[in-house]
């Protein structure tokens, strides 16, 4: 491993599953899943292992996308199936250069399927076209499906982020606004949400500090309520209605 991103954890049942990113000679793939009981298994302690990329229990041949360089793993569980979202780096990017987003999906944790492309720049026209398809997330909600991904806008600060929507897992997603759901500031990057066990959502972005708003339920607008933590390397985990930061 030259080096790697930040893990990504789901639960599935009793068991629990950790997809990574490494870069391999300068281009991303994605490994994974360590896998073990989620009884037996400390988050953070998982997540250590799994980003020094030592193999616990894997049944899946790694990298496990090996025809795209892919980054960013979001899955969605829903189903029975795995919904493998993931950012995707062009054959010819010299560093990054990102356009649009994959989807893979598997029903065994050990094959997966390449569905294609289920957003791109494209997407969102009134974004920047040529690069900045990062690390997206996703999520269902009342039988429909919710596309969330950093995007570049013109002039600095140029980061922002976008939300996409459709009535199936495998899209295609279409831009829900026509503009940013969060408007342009330094570092928001990397989104990820939640939906807590009292019906709640959250969008929590960025780097290096931490943002987050409560989303409405038609997950495309949120109440005037932020949280803000500042600095890098930190760590998050969510338990049942707390999160632990």
């Amino acid at each position: 491993c030259l080096y790697r991103y930040l893990p990504v954890l789901r639960q599935v049942g009793d068991r629990a599953f950790i997809f990574s990113t490494t870069r391999f000679f300068g281009k991303p793939v994605i490994w994974g899943p360590v896998m073990g009981t989620h009884s037996s298994l400390h988050y953070f302690a998982l997540s250590i292992v799994a980003s020094l990329c030592v193999t616990l229990h894997c049944h899946s041949e790694n990298p496990i996308i090996q025809t795209n360089f892919t980054a960013d793993p979001a899955p969605l569980v829903y189903k029975g199936t795995v919904y493998l979202y993931t950012s995707h780096d062009e054959d010819d990017a010299t560093g990054f250069k990102m356009v649009n987003w994959k989807l893979y999906t598997s029903t065994d944790i050990v094959n997966w399927t390449d569905r294609g492309t289920v957003a791109s720049l494209a997407t969102f026209p009134w974004a920047v076209q040529t690069n900045n398809a990062w690390a997206p997330q996703a999520i269902e909600r009342s039988g429909r499906f919710y596309l969330y991904v950093p995007i570049g806008v013109p002039a600095r600060p140029d980061r922002v982020i976008a939300v996409a929507v459709a009535d199936r897992p495998s899209g295609p997603f279409k831009d829900a606004l026509g503009h940013p759901l969060i408007d342009k500031a330094p570092g928001n990057i990397d989104p990820t949400v939640f939906i807590d066990d009292d019906g709640q959502a959250y969008l929590y972005w960025g780097n290096p500090d931490l943002w987050c708003v409560k989303l409405n339920k038609d997950m495309i607008s949120y109440v005037v309520f932020r949280c803000h933590r500042k600095g890098r390397f930190q760590a998050a985990e969510l338990s049942g209605r707390t999160m632990v930061l």
